[in-house]
Parts: structure tokens; C-alpha cells; sequence
């Protein structure tokens, strides 16, 4: 597990690759389920029922709710906390439709949210 930051280097993947992919939030793979509730996911790879003597799929990093799992030989490197897995998987609602960078409401977006959330966007009637 490396760190690294999209936004800053440049465009490698696409926004959703990110935003909704399990393995790149640091859950391993498996299927996400974005609910009102919050955020489920469902592991291909079950450990314990595997007969390893860990809770976690192997290749998780970090839980939905943000409980780091395993370290990285990176000094300073971690995984994504809960208000941040949070922030990353509720911008897939906007990726949906504004797929790309020169959309106006990436001008910026703080006042496009804040707009949204007042239901002041085409997209939040």
C-alpha cells in the first residue's frame, strides 16, 4: 500500500475508479453498497472463515467505519479515517453527473455544495 494524491498529479484514472471502488478506499475487494445509513461492504475474501486467525480480509487496509487494519512502511502514510472514507465515497453523487474538471460547479465546489444543500441546483430538485 503506497500513498498517493490524484488530485495534485494529475488525472491517471477516473473520478469513479476512486470514489466508489473498494480495494482503492483501502476495504480490499469486495462490493460497496452506498446506503442512507451508511456505507456497506461486503469482502470476497473472508479470513477467519479461511482459517486465518484475523477478523479482517487480507486485503484490507482499513474498515468502512475507518478502523485501520495494517501499516505501511511509509513514515506518515495511514488510512483514510471515517469523515474522510466518508467525504470520498459521497462525492460519487456528483462524479455521476460531472464527470469532468472543467465542469463549473469544480470552480468551486465548496460554494457548489453549499448551493446544493440549500436546494438551489438543478441537481438537488
Amino acid at each position: 500500500m503506497a500513498g498517493w494524491d490524484p488530485h495534485t498529479t494529475g488525472k491517471s484514472r477516473e473520478c469513479l475508479d476512486c470514489h466508489i471502488d473498494p480495494a482503492s478506499l483501502g476495504f480490499g475487494r469486495g462490493i460497496l453498497k452506498i446506503k442512507k445509513d451508511g456505507i456497506n461492504f461486503l469482502p470476497f475474501y473472508q479470513s477467519k472463515e479461511s482459517g486465518m486467525p484475523i477478523e479482517y480480509p487480507i486485503d484490507a487496509f482499513v474498515s468502512p467505519e475507518g478502523k485501520q487494519f495494517q501499516t505501511t512502511s511509509r513514515e506518515y502514510a495511514r488510512s483514510f479515517n471515517k469523515n474522510e472514507i466518508e467525504k470520498i465515497v459521497n462525492a460519487y453523487k456528483c462524479i455521476l453527473c460531472h464527470r469532468s474538471y472543467d465542469d463549473l460547479i469544480y470552480k468551486d465546489f465548496e460554494k457548489s455544495k453549499s448551493l446544493f444543500n440549500l436546494g438551489q441546483t438543478p441537481c438537488s430538485k
